[in-house]
Parts: C-alpha cells; structure tokens; sequence
C-alpha cells in the first residue's frame, strides 16, 4: 500500500520479507572508464554525457571544462572533444574515463560488471546513477527486471531525487515498489533524499536501536537516519578522507569503501582528525579516539563532530555512547539540523530517543529545511481532531504538516518526545519511530528542545512542559519559548504575557532573523501579535525561504483581511491589527499547515470559496510552492483581491517574488535599485531590493550586474535597461515596472487577450498574483520571458500571448509553441505538433492533477471537466517546478511521453530535475534501453534518468552540450 504522499506503506511492505545481505565487491582501482554511457552502446563507446554548471547545466560542445575526450552523444565515436562535465555547485559530473568515485561498473542496467562507463555525482543536488559498487555499495540492480547482485544499480543520496531501487535499496529494502509486483520483487525504491523520506531497513547511518518499520520488533537495527544537506552520503570504498570505518551496513569495520563530500552544500565525511581536530570516531560502533570523524564548517553544512564541538558538546552522538563521549556532532551550518546527544547546541539534557531515558545524551532535534513531523498526540499545531478520516476526535495518532514536502506520520507525543508509535496501528510507547535529522528533515525530539523551552508548543499545554518542538531552521519556522539567542523581551507563545524572553530568532544564510528591537530593515513596531508599535523584538525576513510569523505591523504592512469573505480592517489575519495575538500564516517553503480548529492563520472564515464564513478548520498555504491566500495589500502591494469571487479593487491579496521568501522591502535596497518594485510605482522610486547572495536572485533594474545590453520583456527594445538576468541559485526577482517577463495579456484562462488583470496588467490593475519565486510557478499571460507566441490558458487560440515560460532554476517553463529550445511541437500528448496553449506540472511539492495517462499512467484528466484522454495533461519534469513541454524537449525526444502516443512522437519530456522523477518514453538522456513505463516490456528504450541539479535539461536537436549526433529513431522505442 502507499500512502498519500505515493510512498510504500513501511507496514505492508517490511512485513513481507526479511532483509538479506548481498555480497560486497571491492572497487577496481582502476578510474578510466572506456564504457559508454547509452544501455545499447557496446563498451568502450565514449557518447557520455556531464554536467558541471551551478544548478545550471552548461550546453557545452569541443572539449568540456574538464577536457573529456569522449564523446556526449550516444551516437558520437569515441574520441568526440563534446563532453561536459560538472565540477561546480550543485552539479554532480556525469563523468565519462574515470569519474570522481572512481566507480569500475557500468551504468546501464544491461552493461555487465566491470564496466567502466560510469557516472557519479559528487555535486550538490546530484544524484549518482551508479552501478556496480554505488557511493552506497549497492550490490543489487536498479532495473525492475535485474537479478539480485547486478552492478547497474543507481542509489540517490542527493537533495530530491528518489531512488527507484530494486534489490537491496540504499535502505536494503526487499519488497516492491510497484502496487502489482509481488512481495519480494526487487523493483523498489527508498528515498534518502531532502524532500524525500527514508523507507530505512537494517541499521541507519545513525545505529537506532528500534525499527523504522510499524511491524518491526523494538530494537531492530534496520534504521536509518539523514543529517547531511540535502545530500545523504552512503558511502562505500576509502573516501576522499579516507575513512578507516565502513558505511555499509554489512562492511565490517576497518573498510575502505566510503566516500565523503568536501564541497559547498556537501558535509565532509571526515576521518582522522577533521578541520576541527576530531579526536573521536564518526561510527557509532568505533571507539573514542578513533579518527575517521567529520565536521562541517562549511555553509550548509553540518558539522558531524565528536569530542568537543564547535559548540563545545562533551556527550556522545551515537544513541549507544556513554554520555561524555567525544563523537558528538554539531550544526552550525545553514541547514544543517545537529543530531546532538547529551547537550545540544541549545544544551538539551534530554534524550532523542524514545526509550531514553531523561538526561541520556543521544538526543537529537529538529531545526531543519523542509520537514513536516507527522504528528499524533498534540500536534506542533496542537490539533485536537484527528488526521484520519476514520478517527475519532482526540485520538493521538494524528498528523499535521508544516514541514517542507514532508509530513511525519507521528503518533504518540510528537517529534519533539513522543513517546508512542508512529504506525496507526501500533500500541502506545511502541519503539518503532523514525525520525529525521536532516536538512529538510524535522527533528523527531525528546526531552527538552534544542532551544530549551520552558514553555509549551501546544496551544492547550500548560507552561513549563518539556516534549515541545521547534523549528528554528530555514524554511520552518520556530515556534519558540524561553530567550532566544536574540533575547527578545516579548513572547513567541500567544499565550504568553509581553516581556516573556522565550523567543528566537534565526542570523544565518536561509534563515530569516527572528529579530527584535530594529531589525535589519529597521522596524519600529513588534512582532508579537500582543506587542504595541513601537515594540523592538521585530523580526524581518530578508533570509532565504524564510516567512516572517509577524502581527501588528507585518513586514508587509498588510491592514485588510487573508479571507476572501472577511471585510477590509478585520484584524484576525496575517496582517492583523496590533493587540491581536493568536494568527499565524503559512509564509513558509513547501509546508501546509493541515490546520484543525482555529487555523495557522487563525481565520475565523473560511478558505473555501464555497465555505460559510465563521469556518474554523480552513487552512491557507503561503509557503514557498504554496501560494498564500492573502487579503489586504500585498507585498506588491496589489490593491485588487485574490479570490475569484472577489471584485477588482479588493486589497487582500498577495504576490510571491522572493525565494520561498518575498522581501517586502522599502527604502533604497542594499543594490539601491532606482527603480520601483511595486507594480504602481513610477520609476526612481527607491524601495527595491535585491538580491546578490548565492541562492538569492538579484531584483536588478537598469544594467543588470551581467551588463545585458538587450531587453528582458519580449516587447522591449535592445539597448534597454530594464532587464533582469538569474546569475542567482535558485532566486527568481518578482521584478514591477515593467517585469522581467512583461506580459501584456491576461493570466485568468477566462479573461480575454488585452485583460489587464494579470501580473503584468495595466497600470493599476491589482487582484493578481504572480509566483516568480523558487518553487513557484508564476501563472503568466502575455508574451513569456521566452516570447511564446501561444496561449497559457487551455481555453486560449494559439498564438494567444499570455504564455509564461521558466528559465531559472527550480521554475518550470510554462511553455507554448517554441519553447526555451526552440521546441516547436506542442505541449500536450495529444495536441498536434505546433500546439501552444499546454501545460503540465512538475514541480517540487505539488502533486500534478493529470489527465489521460499521466507520467505515471494516470487514465483520468488533469482539469476536472476534461473527459479521460482529453490532452491537456500535465507531468512532471522540473525541481519543484516541472516543464510542460510541447514538441521536442530540451532534449529533443523523438518519441513519445504519453502512454498512448507511438513511437517517433517528439512532445515528450524527461524529467532530470530535483524532486521530480522523469516519466519518460523513447530514449532519455541516458538512453536507457529499459521502459520507465510500468507496462513497458523490458529493454524497452523509454527510460529516463536525472543528472541536472533542479533543472532538467529536455533537449532537443542538439542538447544544451551541443550534441552533434540525432535523437534516437523510433526503433529505439518500444510503443505500449
């Protein structure tokens, strides 16, 4: 069974077979791989292909940065100079001779071991298609139809990216994945990615004493945990620091077989002593001393240490060492939860485990990126209802999300102690938890938080209880008590009285600070919904994928209503009048609050247009890839509404611009932009902001810092000054005046061309709102960036110009006609070539309402009046944001991504980006010559594979590495 979320059920699935150990083979030492990359390439071919651009793949062609002498095509001859690789942030090279991990199998699932054309990802967000010995020393196939033992497997520890693992999986899991294999099939999957749970069997990486699975017995060693950045390491062989220990579950200690990652956004698995001199181990089974430790000292990177810590810890990490243990590990990097025993950085004397007792010093917390805790008992939200529909009302095993991407299903006392079972079915005080301590991952704790809360999380606590949770990590936000590093006079808890010091607030890169007194913006009123203007424990948000949990004045200023049925001046919003005290808004990334009762944003009417005002249980998503329901003026300052319902001239809505996190910002900006960023500004104005950091776009206006001497609008001439260039990661610049898409048309797919309601309306127009943010899809009319000349809304004739199309990272094209490639067939499955007005979604976070058979077969349509088979579907290819594209891909696929077209269709499209898997047809990037489709024969050609950090590249004609070879004929493809 699979769960809402698609992942297989832990109870059915563990239930059916036991775990069994495969044999490891030592890697060759060996690096130069003569194999090829493509499945029905005979080794030796060099047609590979790299990427080693910063979450942007560099189209290379001639020799790549990293001078390979293969070649990219599957069809180029050995010695072709138009190789790729990836060297850079954030891009795994895909590497032909010898690769970074020095892998001597094959990659495709036919190649027979041994085979040198490999590819690792080292990079961050990366994914390593490896087989043979993978960084995780899989020894089992990926392919659904691979033995036991084959060397073509392919392990994802990278940011997003699941693995569909047969065999052993990363997590050695033995059952299936499909819905109709059988127990025991070796087709599986685990994700052990950031946005991705573990589905963890054997020991984890962290050596927990019970069972990840609901039908496993207390103390099974089968579990796993994940505290590296986005990118779990499992490594296999020495690591690059020569690690002494194993990783593998079944290596016996002393193997050679790791790996570490020393890059930005990758924590150093360290041996010997680490930058920090770590005198201890990194094993949970090593003895003191030992010097195979690492640390993290690097931006977003956690510091795995032992011995003291940057924080100076004296107890130990592993759930088994005896407090004072010297192998302790610290996080203080950007998005990097501490799996902390004993004290944490925030000095918890309690434990992380369920069975410890109180004071032990394994503990472990959650102050990480994007991870919802699935909930029973009270709920971070104190919910009193429950999350199954068959629950009665009070039962504990319920489950709220205000992670990113990634509820727990916790039941019992939540992550922050719970002292119950996970599974619905289990017994109270069962041991079979899983947690998450991983960038992405909340923190499952016990005992006293990382923050030392004194107070309580729930709503119905009284004060003084210990099992609250926090989120002082990026993208989550702290529901703090006690002082907070930043010693804010006034309460976090809207409970609490003015002048309580239990706040906290966060200084760090994608970390808003919780900020009181003025904040870096300088705002004279509070933060605290009791506190009066004036008030300094403000907070701003100019963080990364950080929402300001702000009353009174917001940094937005919002003075009108969230709901679409409350009345202007209403003070239960977002942005309520000062005194009010119990809202909260979800300006979160990817995390919804599932919100019983009074929601996060306390609304007391509802979020259904169709709901009775007065509702309670509504819940509005205001997160990075969840539009906010806002009411009032926006921070774009829109005066019109955001209902559908609501007149034009309505001032509750909201825009989204920023990464996960908007910046309202006024004044002159730190780039003191002349130029306004409010749609009704005139130019001059100097309340811009912008962002210049990594992971932050740059909102330029003018000459960009690129110094483009032609326009961003299509309508603009060359020589403007008005452009906008992404040298960012992943930030895309919610640009005003005229934006840096510039549409003209509408973005209703009822309004007619010329509409002026869009987020590039006509001076004055309001009730828009627009997403031009990472993990946001900015539903655009007009000419798009890329200038498609279709239409966006289905009902839309071709040609029409209210098309958007994402080039940046982590932002799906939205695109018609030609796309960003030049793609000049349509978007949908079933349009003819030349169609324009498609769209699909593949984006992080948001599942895709698909019609006819979707990327993953869906027979039923994607809008709610489309009849089965009707073509405007929609899949999924993009990081958190997918491209729907028509006509060739960017990787130019000559057949099909719909299950019913034939062969030799070229509207396909591949999905190489993060957090979403390709449903691919016809040869993918990796010319797989498996099926990615379930009911594909096997060595069918239509397989897909990722190795784009967030951004696929779906190319056609030539791809973005300028492959001077054709797209595979429709022989390669095998129809269904």
């Amino acid at each position: 069974m699979r769960n809402f979320l698609g992942v297989c059920n832990p109870c059915v699935v563990a239930s059916c077979f036991p775990t069994k150990k495969l044999p490891i083979t030592a890697p060759s030492p060996s690096l130069a791989l003569p194999t090829t990359v493509s499945d029905q390439d005979p080794p030796g071919a060099s047609n590979h292909r790299t990427v080693a651009d910063q979450d942007w793949p560099l189209r290379v062609s001639g020799r790549q940065p990293l001078a390979l002498p293969t070649t990219v095509s599957d069809q180029d001859q050995p010695g072709a100079s138009n190789h790729r690789t990836v060297a850079d942030q954030d891009w795994p090279l895909r590497v032909s001779g010898r690769q970074p991990l020095a892998l001597l199998t094959t990659i495709s699932d036919q190649d027979p071991p041994g085979a040198s054309n490999h590819r690792t990802v080292a990079d961050q967000d990366w994914p390593l298609r490896v087989s043979g010995r993978q960084p995780l020393a899989l020894l089992t196939t990926v392919s659904d139809q691979d033995q036991p033992g084959a060397s073509n497997h392919r392990t994802v520890a990278d940011q997003d990216w699941p693995l569909r693992v047969s065999g052993r999986q990363p997590l050695a899991l033995l059952t299936t994945v499909s819905d109709q294999d059988q127990p025991g099939a070796s087709n599986h999957r685990t994700v052990a990615d950031q946005d991705w749970p573990l589905r963890v069997s054997g020991r984890q990486p962290l050596t927990l004493p019970t069972t990840v699975s609901d039908q496993d017995q207390p103390g099974a060693s089968n579990h796993r945990t994940v505290a590296d950045q986005d990118w779990p390491l499992r490594v296999s062989g020495r690591q690059p620091l020569s690690l002494p220990t194993t990783v593998s579950d079944q290596d016996q200690p002393g193997a050679s077989n790791h790996r570490t990652v020393a890059d930005q956004d990758w924590p150093l698995r360290v041996s010997g002593r680490q930058p920090l001199a770590l005198p201890t181990t990194v094993s949970d089974h090593d003895q003191p001393g030992a010097s195979n430790h690492r640390s993290v000292a690097d931006q977003d990177w956690p510091l795995r240490v032992s011995g003291r810590q940057p924080l100076a810890l004296l107890t130990t990490i592993s759930d088994q060492d005896p407090p004072g243990a010297s192998n302790h590990r610290t996080v203080a990097d950007q998005d990097w939860p501490l799996r902390v025993s004993g004290r944490q950085p925030l000095a918890l004397p309690t434990n992380v485990s369920d069975q410890d007792q109180p004071g032990a010093s394994n503990h472990r917390t959650v102050a990480d990126q994007d991870w919802p805790l699935r909930v029973s008992g009270r709920q971070p939200l104190a919910l009193p209802t429950t999350v199954s529909d068959q629950d009665q009302p009070g039962t504990s095993n319920h489950r709220t999300v205000a992670d990113q991407d990634w509820p727990l299903r916790v039941s019992g006392r939540q992550p922050l102690a719970l002292a119950t079972t996970v599974s619905d079915q289990d017994p109270p005080g069962a041991s079979n938890h899983c947690t998450v301590a991983d960038q992405d991952r909340p923190l499952r704790v016990s005992g006293r938080q990382p923050l030392a809360l004194p107070t309580t999380v729930s709503d119905q606590d009284q004060p003084g209880t210990f099992n609250h949770r926090t989120v002082a990590d990026q993208d989550l936000p702290l529901r703090v008590s006690g002082r907070q590093p930043l010693a804010l006079p006034t309460t976090v808890s809207d409970q609490d009285q003015p002048g309580a010091s239990n706040h906290r607030t966060v200084a760090d890169q994608d970390w808003p600070l919780r900020v009181s007194g003025r904040q870096p913006l300088a705002l004279p009123t509070t933060v605290s919904d009791q506190d009066q203007p004036g008030a300094s424990n403000h907070r701003t948000v100019a963080d990364q994928d950080w929402p300001l949990r702000v009353s009174g004045r917001q940094p937005l200023a919002l003075l009108t209503t969230v709901s679409d049925q409350d009345q202007p001046g209403a003070s239960n919003h977002r942005t309520d009048q000062p005194g009010a005290s119990n809202h909260r808004t979800v300006a979160d990334q990817d995390w919804p609050l599932r919100v019983s009762g009074r929601q996060p944003l306390a609304l007391p009417t509802t979020v259904s247009d169709q709901d009775q005002p007065s509702a309670s249980n509504h819940r509005t998503v205001a997160d990075q890839d969840w539009p906010l329901r806002v009411s009032g003026r926006q921070p774009l300052a829109l005066p019109t509404t955001v209902s559908d319902q609501d007149q034009p001239g309505t001032s509750n809505h909201r825009t989204v611009a920023d990464q996960d996190l908007p910046l309202r910002v006024s004044g002159r900006q730190p780039l003191a932009l002349p130029t306004t960023v409010s749609d009704q500004d005139q130019p001059g104005a100097s309340n811009h902001r912008t962002v210049a950091d990594q992971d932050w776009p740059l909102r330029v206006s003018g000459r960009q810092p690129l110094a483009l001497p032609t326009t961003v609008s299509d309508q603009d001439q060359p020589g403007a000054s008005n452009h906008r260039t992404v040298a960012d990661q992943d930030w895309p610049l919610r640009v005003s005046g005229r934006q840096p898409l510039a549409l003209p048309t509408t973005v209703s797919d009822q309004d007619q061309s010329g509409a002026s309601n869009h987020r590039t309306d006509q001076p004055g127009a309001s009730n828009h709102r627009t997403v031009a943010d990472q993990d946001w899809p900015l539903r655009v009319s007009g000419r798009q960036p890329l200038a498609l000349p279709t239409t966006v809304s289905d009902q839309d004739q071709p040609s029409a110009s209210n098309h958007r199309t994402v080039a940046d990272q982590d932002w799906p094209l939205r695109v018609s006609g030609r796309q960003p490639l030049a793609l000049t067939t349509t978007v949908s499955d079933q349009d003819q070539p030349g169609a324009s007005n498609h769209r699909t979604v593949a984006d992080q976070d948001w599942p895709l309402r698909v019609s006819g058979r979707q990327p993953l077969a869906l027979a039923t349509t994607v809008s709610d009046q489309d009849p089965p088979g009707a073509s405007n579907h929609r899949t999924v290819a993009d990081q958190d944001w997918p491209l729907r594209v028509s006509g060739h891909q960017p990787l130019a696929l000559p057949t099909t991504v719909s299950d019913q077209d034939q062969p030799g269709t070229s509207n396909h499209r591949t999905v190489a980006d993060q957090d979403l898997p390709l449903r691919v047809s016809g040869r993918q990037p990796l010319a797989l010559p498996t099926n990615v489709s379930d009911q594909d024969q096997p060595g069918a050609s239509n397989h897909r594979t990722v190795a784009d950090q967030d951004w696929p590249l779906r190319v056609s004609g030539r791809q973005p590495l300028a492959l001077p070879t054709t797209a595979p004929s429709r022989s390669d493809v095998t129809s269904e």
